[in-house]
Protein backbone atom coordinates (compact mmCIF):
# COMPACT_ATOMS: atom_id res chain seq x y z
CA UNK A 1 0.00 0.00 0.00
CA UNK A 2 1.38 3.04 -1.27
CA UNK A 3 0.87 6.54 0.23
CA UNK A 4 1.17 10.38 0.48
CA UNK A 5 2.72 12.96 2.75
CA UNK A 6 1.21 15.32 4.88
CA UNK A 7 3.02 18.35 6.04
CA UNK A 8 3.03 21.95 8.44
CA UNK A 9 5.30 24.50 7.22
CA UNK A 10 6.68 27.17 9.77
CA UNK A 11 8.95 30.06 10.15
CA UNK A 12 10.52 31.00 13.59
CA UNK A 13 9.99 34.56 15.22
CA UNK A 14 12.58 36.23 17.49
CA UNK A 15 10.47 34.57 20.31
CA UNK A 16 10.85 31.22 19.38
CA UNK A 17 13.21 28.92 21.93
CA UNK A 18 13.53 25.63 21.37
CA UNK A 19 15.82 24.54 17.92
CA UNK A 20 13.72 23.24 15.16
CA UNK A 21 15.09 19.68 16.07
CA UNK A 22 13.14 19.90 19.53
CA UNK A 23 10.65 21.62 17.75
CA UNK A 24 10.06 18.13 15.87
CA UNK A 25 10.05 15.71 18.58
CA UNK A 26 8.16 17.97 20.57
CA UNK A 27 5.23 18.42 17.75
CA UNK A 28 5.87 14.58 17.35
CA UNK A 29 4.56 13.42 20.63
CA UNK A 30 1.21 15.85 19.94
CA UNK A 31 0.49 14.16 16.84
CA UNK A 32 1.40 10.39 18.25
CA UNK A 33 -1.16 11.02 21.03
CA UNK A 34 -3.74 12.11 18.34
CA UNK A 35 -6.33 10.64 16.06
CA UNK A 36 -3.78 11.18 13.08
CA UNK A 37 -1.93 8.32 13.97
CA UNK A 38 -5.02 6.04 12.56
CA UNK A 39 -3.52 6.38 8.82
CA UNK A 40 -0.03 7.23 9.41
CA UNK A 41 2.92 4.99 8.23
CA UNK A 42 4.65 4.28 11.82
CA UNK A 43 8.66 3.57 11.42
CA UNK A 44 10.63 1.88 14.77
CA UNK A 45 10.56 3.54 17.36
CA UNK A 46 14.22 4.89 16.98
CA UNK A 47 13.28 6.11 13.13
CA UNK A 48 10.77 9.28 14.09
CA UNK A 49 7.65 9.45 13.08
CA UNK A 50 7.84 13.11 12.20
CA UNK A 51 10.38 14.17 9.95
CA UNK A 52 11.82 17.82 9.86
CA UNK A 53 12.90 19.35 6.44
CA UNK A 54 14.50 22.55 5.88
CA UNK A 55 16.45 24.40 3.05
CA UNK A 56 19.71 23.46 4.17
CA UNK A 57 18.88 20.25 5.53
CA UNK A 58 20.77 17.12 4.55
CA UNK A 59 18.26 14.52 4.81
CA UNK A 60 15.76 17.35 2.60
CA UNK A 61 14.55 16.25 -1.31
CA UNK A 62 16.28 18.31 -3.99
CA UNK A 63 12.80 19.00 -4.86
CA UNK A 64 11.41 19.66 -1.28
CA UNK A 65 14.30 22.63 -1.12
CA UNK A 66 12.83 24.22 -4.40
CA UNK A 67 9.76 24.23 -2.48
CA UNK A 68 11.29 26.02 0.79
CA UNK A 69 11.66 29.33 1.44
CA UNK A 70 14.15 30.70 3.15
CA UNK A 71 13.90 30.23 7.17
CA UNK A 72 10.93 28.00 6.68
CA UNK A 73 11.20 24.18 7.34
CA UNK A 74 8.46 21.59 7.13
CA UNK A 75 7.25 18.90 9.68
CA UNK A 76 6.38 15.93 7.59
CA UNK A 77 4.45 12.99 8.19
CA UNK A 78 3.61 10.01 6.14
CA UNK A 79 0.13 8.87 5.27
CA UNK A 80 -0.93 5.47 3.68
CA UNK A 81 -3.86 6.23 1.06
CA UNK A 82 -6.43 5.50 2.75
CA UNK A 83 -6.10 8.44 4.81
CA UNK A 84 -9.05 9.48 2.32
CA UNK A 85 -11.25 7.49 4.39
CA UNK A 86 -10.97 10.18 7.32
CA UNK A 87 -9.84 13.50 5.24
CA UNK A 88 -11.20 15.52 8.13
CA UNK A 89 -8.55 14.29 10.58
CA UNK A 90 -5.60 15.67 8.00
CA UNK A 91 -6.87 18.46 6.46
CA UNK A 92 -10.17 19.86 8.82
CA UNK A 93 -9.50 23.24 10.53
CA UNK A 94 -12.95 22.67 12.25
CA UNK A 95 -11.33 19.27 14.38
CA UNK A 96 -9.62 20.31 17.22
CA UNK A 97 -7.50 17.01 16.78
CA UNK A 98 -6.48 17.33 13.21
CA UNK A 99 -3.10 17.61 11.85
CA UNK A 100 -3.55 21.06 11.02
CA UNK A 101 -5.55 22.38 14.34
CA UNK A 102 -2.49 20.78 16.12
CA UNK A 103 -0.37 22.45 14.20
CA UNK A 104 -1.57 25.77 14.22
CA UNK A 105 -1.67 25.79 18.20
CA UNK A 106 1.47 24.29 18.03
CA UNK A 107 2.57 27.23 16.24
CA UNK A 108 0.99 29.45 18.61
CA UNK A 109 2.10 27.75 22.20
CA UNK A 110 5.97 28.07 20.75
CA UNK A 111 5.91 31.49 19.42
CA UNK A 112 6.28 29.81 15.23
CA UNK A 113 4.71 31.79 12.26
CA UNK A 114 2.57 29.23 10.04
CA UNK A 115 2.81 29.56 6.50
Amino acid sequence: MSGEGHHASFRRTNKTQEDNEDLCKMFERFILASPVTKHMKLYPRNVGQVTLYEKDGSNTPKWMKEELEDGEFWFYISTYESWYEDPDIYESEDREDSFISIAKRFAVNNNLIMT
